[in-house]
């Protein structure tokens, strides 16, 4: 009875704060972790699995929305009612939330942009959500991705902290349009709809690039550091050695050092991480995500960078890869990239548990400094 009393309050105070306004957790910690592309709070032990990234200490988590899995309400706005409940749970665990918004409605008018050149070019399979967004006439706010990123932001933002713009768009397999199509469809509507809607903190990141950050992307065109919008904060992708992140790290303050008029605060390390070896030594597993740096030991190789970000104040956050196997799974051949299993427990070989005592050790220190 006392936790149907409690999830029923719950409910009527996350309704409240959709009619009324309130402000999303917005923890000062770095520290966040990746949902792994999927929504894993539909599987089975996701409670367990989220309680046990609390213990490890990560105040952040990196969740995902695709726009093809949302429909209209009576009303015609887009509906987030379904995933507001999920989120509300990982809140109610003491999260703060980044939510990556990316994909299209096929069945939105306009012109269709993508690019053949680069549908042709990519030498891996193209996920579904690749597809830009249909052009339209008229200014950021006349194209679709305002509205969706608007009603994202209108109906998730007393949850969700920060918005991110899509994931890796200078990939091909999961961006089918043009660096162009990127400012104009996704990042301008997507920014101008999520800073409409008026949430707090309602934080705007983007590009997320891969291999490190890529300002062409945010910057306008034939410009020198004049951004499309004024971002909040910029982020990017990196995995590899442990001395190429660190390399990118340094990029990043360099950048940010010698230009201290951009409009973005900082930057978000919003995915690295490490995957396991096999005995023999050799990589777990060698394709996309799992084909990170292979180290004997991922903790240290993680402390070692998050000591990094701590040393250079335009590090404002940083998301490990991957909270739990639920997609990259060593039973079913993938490497051990994440820090739980599907069972909510380290991951099963003793690197995978030196990997989560490692990071819950240097977390749980910094963060206790806060």
């Amino acid at each position: 009875m006392h936790l149907m009393k409690t999830l029923a309050f719950t409910l009527v105070a996350a309704s409240l704060c959709v009619l009324v306004g309130c402000s999303a957790p917005n923890d000062p910690s770095r520290y966040g972790v990746d949902s792994g592309g999927v929504d894993w709070l539909d599987e089975p032990n996701s409670q367990l699995i989220a309680q046990r990234g609390r213990e490890t200490g990560f105040k952040w988590v990196r969740v995902w929305i695709n726009w093809e899995g949302i429909g209209r309400r009576a009303d015609g706005h887009w509906d987030f009612g379904h995933v507001s409940q999920r989120y509300q749970r990982l809140v109610s665990e003491g999260y703060s939330l980044i939510l990556v918004l990316s994909g299209s409605h096929e069945d939105l008018p306009g012109e269709d942009l993508r690019d053949d050149t680069a549908r042709k070019s990519c030498n891996k399979s193209i996920y579904s959500w690749a597809q830009p967004p249909a052009r339209v006439a008229g200014d950021a706010r006349a194209q679709h991705f305002y509205g969706f990123a608007r009603d994202a932001a209108s109906q998730l933002g007393h949850l969700v902290a920060a918005f991110e713009l899509w994931n890796e768009p200078n990939t091909c397999r999961r961006w089918q349009g043009t660096k162009q199509d990127y400012k104009d469809l996704v990042l301008a509507p997507g920014y101008y709809g999520i800073k409409d809607s008026g949430q707090i903190p309602g934080y705007v990141v983007a590009p997320a690039t891969a291999g490190g950050f890529d300002k062409s992307w945010v910057e306008m065109s034939n410009s020198n550091r004049n951004y499309v919008v004024p971002l909040d904060y910029v982020s990017f992708h990196s995995y590899g050695s442990v001395a190429t992140t660190k390399a990118r790290m340094n990029n990043m303050w360099t950048y940010f050092t010698s230009h201290p008029n951009l409009p973005a605060k900082g930057y978000w390390l919003t995915e690295f991480g490490h995957g396991t070896t096999k005995s023999n030594g050799n990589p777990s597993f060698n394709d996309d995500v799992c084909g990170f740096s292979s180290v004997n030991n991922p903790g240290a190789a993680a402390t070692s960078i998050y000591s990094h970000c701590r040393a250079f104040g335009a590090c404002n956050k940083i998301f490990y890869f991957t909270l739990s196997d639920h997609v990259y799974d060593n039973r079913n051949g993938f490497c051990d990239v994440g820090i739980f299993d599907v069972d909510g427990n380290p991951t099963s070989d003793r690197k995978g548990r030196r990997k989560a005592d490692a990071i819950r050790a240097d977390i749980l220190e910094w963060d206790d400094r806060l």
